[in-house]
């Protein structure tokens, strides 16, 4: 892990080291996933005794759900081959340095999952008007910094980590978020309605790793429109310019009972 006063050099280097492009072409790969059946009993979390924390009333965000059971906050990204190097898309090169925000907000983190490559800064905000501390145990790249009211931290990762890690506040022992720390960009979050959507991803057939905080990889039920293999992994064909929907993939609600360890 390396602060913000190094991110010169590793701009610099991106420049140079810049990866071949796709010989065949770029694709997109879309879908939904929705939770099939009843939906287990949201937890209420204990705030303590903190009066602003009390007052923003934060709730429990472990399993986020819209009207139609869309699953928010799923975490879907590409898993290249051992020593593959992956073609990035000139559109993702231009954006390889725009800072990501994670927000300390109403005692959330905001947003509760965030993706960010390695080498791209990561911005740690705190706009509340409580001090907030801002940790994840990262191997050698792990932090634990304190943030005053209004606060922030930049940061860059040299490593990239095989699953989502926890990030939590020692203060706000309720907080709970997830940092997905990638080499390549070819990752997304699905939204509030359960919808994800990674564009421009290289042509030719990919494995895909689905996973969220509650089951860990995610199991699909029976009437899925994709069936995802017992570690949540899926492989796909992209084809060049085009945009391959996988449909409904719905999710047994008995997985989301017991949360991740």
């Amino acid at each position: 892990m390396r602060m913000f006063g190094l991110l010169l050099a590793v701009t610099c280097w991106s420049l140079i080291a810049t990866p071949a492009p796709a010989e065949d072409g770029w694709g997109t790969l879309r879908g939904k996933l929705v939770l099939e059946g009843t939906p287990p009993e949201a937890p209420k979390l204990d705030l303590g005794k903190d009066e602003f924390c009390c007052q923003a009333e934060p709730k429990d965000q472990s399993l986020v759900l819209d009207k139609s059971q869309g699953i928010a906050n799923v975490v879907v990204y590409l898993r290249p081959e051992r020593g593959e190097e992956l073609a990035v898309h000139p559109d993702y090169q231009k954006s390889a340095d725009e800072p990501v925000e994670l927000d300390n907000k109403g005692c959330a983190f905001e947003p509760r999952v965030v993706t960010v490559r390695v080498g791209q800064p990561l911005l740690l905000k705190n706009t509340d008007p409580v001090g907030h501390s801002v940790k994840a145990e990262l191997g050698d790249e792990s932090f634990n910094f304190m943030l005053s009211a209004e606060g922030d931290q930049k940061l860059e990762f040299d490593k990239a980590q095989r699953l989502p890690r926890p990030i939590s506040c020692s203060i706000h022992p309720f907080m709970q978020g997830w940092i997905v720390v990638r080499d390549d960009p070819y990752m997304a979050i699905s939204g509030e309605d359960g919808t994800f959507e990674i564009k421009n991803l290289p042509a030719g057939e990919h494995e895909f790793q689905f996973w969220h905080e509650r089951p860990g990889y995610l199991k699909t039920g029976k009437s899925s429109s994709a069936e995802l293999d017992r570690r949540g992994r899926l492989k796909v064909t992209i084809k060049p310019g085009d945009k391959t929907d996988l449909g409904t993939i719905k999710v047994d609600s008995r997985t989301m009972a017991v949360e991740s360890e």
